[in-house]
């Protein structure tokens, strides 16, 4: 129990986002630009040997089952940190797995302040079964912004398009 709440209690918020941070692609670059300016750790899904590198932060690896493209978290220390902890919890979405993260961690601490960054939405050329999950996650995402405390966008265009779609 000691161990359970001393792991990153020195921290004011914690950020948790699908890539490694150090990856390439816009979600991490903003997620890294964050960690570094203001020393946020960061919670991940992925992981690949070749970017652990020392970043100048705290970034830790939630053990996952990949399951095709989804990343599904198994029990572990970081994972029960994110859901039980009363530190502030910043999420980067798209990701069906850091939306399913943040709301068992407000189902778990309905106080907590949970923070929403959303990068676009997922855009499909084609149809397929996984399209029809992905926008099935799109609508359970717009539908869930509700209970978050404060959604940040990348443009103001994201903007009005989540205030028309989310019905909030």
């Amino acid at each position: 129990r000691e161990k359970f709440d001393s792991f990153y209690s020195d921290n004011l918020m914690y950020q948790i986002l699908r890539e490694h941070p150090n990856s390439y692609g816009g979600v991490q670059t903003v997620a890294h630009n964050i960690s570094s300016t203001i020393h946020l750790p960061i919670f991940h899904l992925s992981y690949r040997k070749d970017f652990i590198l020392d970043l100048g932060y705290r970034c830790s690896w939630i053990p996952t089952f990949n399951f095709g493209k989804l990343f599904v978290p198994l029990p572990s220390l970081p994972l029960l940190q994110i859901l039980f902890s009363k530190a502030p919890l910043f999420g980067h979405f798209p990701s069906p797995e850091v939306l399913g993260i943040l709301l068992l961690s407000r189902l778990f601490r309905r106080k907590r302040k949970i923070f929403v960054f959303w990068h676009s939405f997922l855009n499909f050329d084609r149809t397929s079964f996984i399209t029809y999950l992905y926008k099935f996650y799109e609508l359970l995402a717009l539908f869930s912004l509700r209970f978050f405390d404060v959604v940040f966008t990348t443009s103001p265009s994201l903007i009005d398009c989540l205030i028309a779609n989310s019905q909030v």
